[in-house]
């Protein structure tokens, strides 16, 4: 693997537990109000990477609204398997929104 796949990788992995994160902590809040807008909007990806996983090492920086979180496509034609990775922001500030209350150790 080169540096860009592995980098596109830990991307995807990141993007995909801030986003499950985010869904359980507005579940499980009850403070939250608009719950479902809160759950799909933590699924929707905006800025990330690309990578081709069998071809070229490039690293490509993606805008966009993409959902799910991360997608790999065949494409045809000589890039083969292309892996993508957007952040979701909206799960960011759910979880700064939402966040468990901090317990004081006195």
């Amino acid at each position: 693997m080169t540096l860009s796949q592995i980098f596109v990788s830990i991307y995807a992995i990141a993007a995909i537990g801030v986003s499950a994160l985010a869904i359980w902590r507005v579940v499980t809040s009850s403070a939250a109000n608009y719950k479902p807008l809160w759950v799909v909007g933590s699924l929707f990806g905006f800025v990330g990477f690309a990578t081709s996983l069998n071809a070229s090492s490039d690293l490509y920086l993606q805008f966009g609204v993409q959902i799910p979180v991360i997608s790999i496509i065949w494409v045809s034609g000589g890039e083969g398997i292309v892996l993508k990775a957007l952040f979701p922001l909206v799960a960011v500030v759910a979880l700064v929104k939402f966040h468990s209350p901090s317990s004081d150790p006195s």
